[in-house]
């Protein structure tokens, strides 16, 4: 049995804990541990609650860091020498690289990063994952993938690819919501109440990323589908196309792609 741990129990640390309880495949194979500095959000079913984090380190085979990026180095420095030797570090941690966490942790432990996003909290996250490190062994690759699989789609990235992974798919449910939000007050604007708009956009979302998924036909032909000739749907997208809606989209994710870059100089 593998002894899973995970420091820091907020939301995505949290979310991840849930969904590896909850999770078939990996059901007789992992034993889950947590520890957090407020104990009572590790009072999860499924979940046995560690003393400290030294004691946590001490009995994780698989040590996942659910802390902010500032937080790890000092947390991996306080246990570095209780790490159970040749035990996995997987940081979730964005803007922190394989480097520090593996010099704050003592440099005896392989370490792999991965990058997921909120959708996670429902098995259906996706998670750019770095198995750059030469120290992994082949088994600790697999489980790692293994892991995060069960709880939704996998992408191997070298390092370098991180930060575009963040920027798109990390910040990427934030661009989703803030979209939805739009059709939502455009759907009261129209008479709809606020309840009966949230409710028709969400199956929106739903119904047409299903299509998209289950037709397999590229995007602009979706949209185009959509769009009769001289119809409404032409003008409004005429209209998205004359204020450069596209652009703006585009230059969003950029923008937190630079944003990326500067903050990880900082930690």
């Amino acid at each position: 049995m593998i002894k899973l741990g995970v420091m820091g129990c907020g939301n995505m640390g949290g979310a991840l804990l849930r969904g590896w309880a909850a999770a078939e495949e990996l059901r007789g194979r992992v034993s889950l541990l947590a520890y957090d500095c407020c104990m009572e959000r590790c009072a999860l079913e499924g979940v046995n609650p560690a003393a400290s984090a030294a004691v946590l380190a001490a009995q994780a085979d698989v040590l996942v860091l659910a802390l902010k990026p500032g937080q790890i180095p000092a947390a991996l420095r306080e246990v570095a020498s209780c790490l159970k030797p040749g035990g996995l570090i997987i940081s979730i941690a964005a803007g922190l690289g394989l480097k520090p966490i593996k010099e704050s942790a003592g440099g005896g432990n392989p370490a792999a990063l991965v990058l997921p996003n909120t959708p996670a909290r429902v098995g259906r996250g996706v998670f750019g994952i770095c198995l750059d490190d030469p120290a992994l062994k082949e088994e600790q690759r697999r489980l790692t993938l293994d892991l995060f699989a069960a709880l939704g789609q996998t992408l191997v990235l070298p390092e370098s690819s991180l930060n575009a992974f963040s920027a798109l798919m990390g910040c990427g449910p934030a661009y989703i919501y803030y979209f939805l939000d739009a059709l939502t007050e455009a759907g009261v604007c129209l008479g709809f109440s606020r309840e009966e708009a949230a409710r028709l956009v969400l199956a929106l979302c739903a119904g047409s990323t299903a299509l998209a998924e289950q037709s397999g036909q590229p995007l602009p032909l979706l949209r185009e589908q959509v769009c009769s000739p001289a119809g409404t749907t032409i003008a409004a997208m005429n209209k998205l196309d004359r204020e450069a809606v596209r652009g703006h989209i585009v230059d969003a994710v950029l923008a937190a792609f630079e944003k990326g870059k500067v903050l990880s100089t900082l930690i």
